[in-house]
């Protein structure tokens, strides 16, 4: 049996695989097993530590409680013994004040009470009685006598406490009390201080009190020693001991033994280099304690083990009390479990051996059976591979035995059929593909290493105009726009080397008429079964026509650019309006106030007057470049276009060049027109705009006619737009560079204009004859070149005329009254212009020039105003918010809304907001007068 057949490699490969199978399991196992030893070990020693770190921090806690109760016995004994002596002293004091208060003066009882009291002494000498006044005076001090008699108030003690003050305070809050200072003992350096508690009591006859003290630090001393006999003498467990140092590393007691006055343990260390001492002040900072962690000798041994110690300080003391445990005593328990464990696994191996060697046997005698059958199945495989070389023919998958060789058997029966099926799909594709590229749109040539064409469908010869014979051994030079040659060739060069795996770029052709034609290229290498460049393929899609919509929109784009700049300038014309506006308003309302105060007619008066028609004039502009710029609401209403020429020829007057004469013809009589004001006013501003466009660089005249004009059937030849009837007919006339027959045809046609970029929209003349026509009328032209141009407008009159607006004169009576008004205004010029104006009506009048100040005033006393003026643009809250809120307060509160310019609200949005009137800046005294009597009037019926 060869090594290379499937039998032996079967063979080693089953018995590979049982035998790492074993070996793995085993392995796996005895990892195991190992694991979890340790971690029941680990689980142990942790339990062991747990214990015994609850067992020490108990046992040193019960130590420093004991501590903390004789410290506080000691404490409390202390306090009770100065408490009988100060009450002694006291009636001491009260006995020598009754005996004497009939027969001596304050001042000799007084003496008689210290006498009695200095020369007391107790506590070895250090203890003595003072007295002190409730000002301050150092009454009895006897170990100081010298300050006896001085105010010494703001004494204070080394840690910077007022002793006066504080015992004056207890004193003052319960009569008696004990106080806390640092104060030298008597004989001693008066710098050096001592922890010193006192208690002091009132004595009230000499609005006294008097007082004792003792150090802590001498019963410190004694409790300290009493401690440190005792805590040396406990013991707990087999080797447990407590230890104990001061913070500065000087011992106290360990191991059953008082050693105060030994060495300083600040430098012990353990043979792993730990500073005892310093890792224990670490762990005591917390003031619950902490473990250290360290290595030392037992009792009676010499060597180190390794010891977990619990300590906790004792912070007014200084002291570091501990006891701890030694952790290797676990490890002998850890050891002998090991010991077992490994026995355990060796039987194990050899079990697992024994296993291995009866599987092996069973894996040999099975593989043998297997592989007869699978040298039979590959015998039968060979023999019928040999004949399908030749014939067409199948196999037989029931004459196999495995279930793995039939389905073998099945497959290449299926993959023999499907081959046929695949080169009989194969023909079938290469004649669909012949008619896709002969019908295909787009245009497809092959083209040769050096740039020649080989081959081209038909979509590729109509595009260039050619047949394919003609096409077949052309150079690309010849078929390439000149321009487009060195990119083109360049690429193709770069994607015969490799450098690029397919390009595509737009490129123009040139057509065998010798047009240019527009494509899109898109290039590929196409390379041999040996990977050596073989051709190029080249598809091209036609984009002549896209070119030419292309070029057409951004014409268009442009045009538009130039109309959004239009409606820019008018959005800015807005701006300056409102601004302008409320400027005006300050100007005619101080104006009206300063005549109103002339005691008579006389040259200022008259000066005054002019300001007033001037401002007034101002006020017109304003309108006219609202009006022009289309910021302002407008509606069809019966008008005299009269008035509406002579506006813009008020306005061009001050912006057209001065070489430019104007004329006007105006027939006074013509009859009304129903037409929109604004509408009207931009269609003559626009031809007078033209106008004077083509006469800018030479000069000429425009002139203005109008006239009333009777259309007869017999003008409708001419005019076939208009209807018998009634116009008034508009004439424009420039003496400028006039139009050629081709223009005139095109002048009414949206975004056409003769003028450079930049300088038109090409939207001028369209919405010119847009709104004429919309007013049933109609535009005539007439031009030649070098001759002017002429335009003919032709409006109907109105029908019916039931009112024409007329402005009220001068000698109308102004309105009064005497309500309450709020008035809000951000800007404080015009509040306090408009405040006077109301205010000389009679009403009486409340203005703010901040809204929310003024809504708060109107929250606290609604019913006290009658009616409300508030300005539309403020900041913080605007004028219709302001509307808004005071209608939720007051829902019957009358509102007047004034603006100098806002897009954001007219009269109509006012009145749908509950705003009862509207009002335009500027606003003259007798039209917001006249507003506010109708709305009050009005209120009241």
């Amino acid at each position: 049996m060869s090594n290379n057949s499937i039998q032996a490699k079967f063979l080693k490969n089953m018995i590979f695989i049982a035998v790492a199978s074993i070996v793995l399991w085993s392995v796996l196992w005895i990892q195991g097993e190992y694991s979890d030893f340790n971690a029941e070990s680990e689980r142990l020693r942790l339990e062991y530590i747990q214990f015994q770190k609850a067992l020490i921090k108990q046992e040193v806690n019960n130590r420093v409680r004991l501590i903390q109760l004789r410290k506080s016995q000691v404490e409390n004994i202390l306090k009770v013994t100065l408490k009988d002596r100060v009450y002694a002293a006291h009636q001491i004091a009260l006995n020598i004040y009754k005996e004497n208060i009939e027969s001596k003066t304050p001042d000799e009882i007084e003496k008689m009470i210290k006498d009695a009291l200095r020369p007391i002494r107790f506590d070895n000498g250090q203890g003595y009685y003072f007295a002190g006044s409730m000002d301050g005076i150092e009454i009895l001090y006897p170990v100081l006598p010298e300050v006896e008699g001085k105010n010494v108030i703001n004494l204070q003690d080394s840690k910077g406490n007022f002793v006066m003050q504080d015992e004056i305070k207890v004193i003052n809050e319960s009569n008696e009390g004990f106080v806390t200072h640092y104060w030298f003992k008597p004989g001693d350096d008066l710098d050096i201080s001592f922890p010193k508690i006192s208690f002091i009591k009132y004595f009230k006859p000499l609005k006294w009190y008097l007082g004792t003290g003792s150090y802590l630090d001498e019963a410190k001393t004694q409790i300290q020693h009493n401690l440190v006999n005792r805590l040396a003498e406990h013991r707990f467990g087999i080797d447990g001991y407590f230890f104990g140092s001061t913070y500065k590393g000087d011992p106290l007691f360990s191991n059953g033994k008082i050693t105060v006055g030994q060495d300083n343990l600040c430098n012990l260390t353990d043979p792993n280099g730990v500073k005892l001492i310093q890792e224990q002040r670490k762990a005591v900072e917390n003031q619950n304690g902490g473990f250290v962690k360290y290595s030392w000798h037992k009792l009676n041994k010499s060597t180190p083990s390794p010891k977990i110690s619990f300590v906790i300080g004792i912070p007014e003391w200084e002291w570091i009390v501990g006891a701890g445990f030694y952790t290797d005593v676990i490890d002998k328990t850890m050891t002998d479990k090991q010991a077992v464990m490994e026995a355990h696994l060796k039987d194990q191996v050899i079990r697992s051996l024994f296993v291995l060697i009866i599987l092996l046997i069973l894996i040999w005698l099975w593989s043998k059976r297997i592989l007869k059958q699978i040298q039979k199945s590959i015998n039968i495989f060979s023999s019928f591979l040999k004949k399908a070389s030749t014939d067409s023919v199948t196999i037989d998958p029931d004459q196999l035995e495995l279930q793995e060789f039939r389905e073998i058997a099945v497959l290449t029966n299926t993959m023999l059929k499907n081959r046929i099926a695949a080169e009989e799909a194969m023909r079938e594709s290469e004649e669909k593909f012949r008619s896709m590229y002969e019908s295909t749109q787009t245009g497809i040539a092959i083209v040769s290493l050096d740039f020649k064409i080989k081959q081209a469908n038909n979509a590729y010869c109509n595009m260039l105009g050619y047949s394919e014979n003609e096409l077949i051994g052309k150079t690309l030079k010849e078929i390439t726009y000149p321009d487009d040659l060195p990119k083109n060739i360049e690429k193709q060069e770069k994607l015969g080397k490799g450098e690029l795996g397919s390009f595509q770029m737009e490129k123009r052709f040139i057509h065998k008429t010798g047009k240019t034609v527009y494509g899109i290229l898109s290039a590929t290498l196409i390379r041999d079964k040996n990977r050596n460049p073989n051709y190029f393929l080249g598809n091209v899609i036609d984009i002549t026509i896209r070119k030419g919509a292309e070029k057409t929109k951004i014409e268009l784009e442009e045009k538009l650019k130039q109309a959004q700049k239009m409606e820019a300038i008018g959005s800015l014309a807005g701006g300056i309006a409102h601004d302008f506006n409320n400027v005006l308003f300050s100007i005619i309302g101080f104006t009206e106030l300063t005549i109103a105060d002339m005691l008579k007619d006389g040259q200022n008066k008259s000066n005054l007057d002019q300001i007033l028609i001037a401002a007034n004039r101002a006020k017109e502009m304003v309108q006219h470049i609202l009006a022009f710029s289309r910021q302002t609401k407008t509606e069809k209403k019966p008008v005299k276009i009269q008035s509406i020429i002579e506006e813009v020829v008020k306005l061009l007057k001050t912006s057209i060049p001065s070489t430019i004469e104007l004329k006007v013809n105006i027939d006074k009589n013509c009859m009304p027109i129903f037409a929109d004001t604004v509408q009207i006013h931009q269609v003559i501003m626009n031809l007078a705009t033209n106008a004077s466009h083509a006469m800018r660089k030479k000069g000429g005249v425009m002139k203005f006619t109008l006239k009333q004009k009777k259309i007869s059937s017999d003008d409708l030849i001419r005019y076939p737009d208009l209807h018998t009837g009634t116009y008034v007919k508009l004439t424009v006339k420039d003496t400028g560079h006039g139009m050629s027959s081709e223009v005139m045809g095109k002048i009414f046609n949206p975004y056409f204009t003769t003028k450079k970029v930049g300088e038109g929209t090409g939207m001028g003349l369209s919405v010119v004859h847009g709104i004429i026509l919309d007013h049933d009328g109609d535009v005539v032209a007439e031009s030649k070149p070098g001759k002017g141009a002429i335009f003919h407008i032709f409006l109907p009159i109105a029908d019916k005329i039931n009112s024409i607006e007329q402005h009220s004169t001068s000698s109308e009576l102004i309105p009064r009254g005497r309500e309450n008004i709020l008035l809000v205004d951000d800007d404080e010029q015009i509040a306090d212009m408009t405040e006077q104006l109301i205010s000389r009506l009679g009403y009486h009048v409340v203005s703010y020039t901040d809204s929310q100040k003024a809504l708060e005033a109107f929250k606290k006393e609604p019913d006290k105003f009658d009616l409300v003026i508030t300005d539309m643009t403020m900041p913080n809250i605007t004028g219709t918010e302001l509307a808004v809120k005071l209608l939720k307060i007051k829902p019957d509160i009358q509102i007047i809304l004034c603006s100098g310019y806002s897009e954001l609200i007219d009269k109509e949005t006012a009145q749908a907001m509950g705003i009862k009137a509207y009002i335009a800046k500027p606003i003259a005294l007798k039209e917001i007068a006249q507003a506010i009597r109708k709305i009050l009037d009005k209120e009241k019926s």
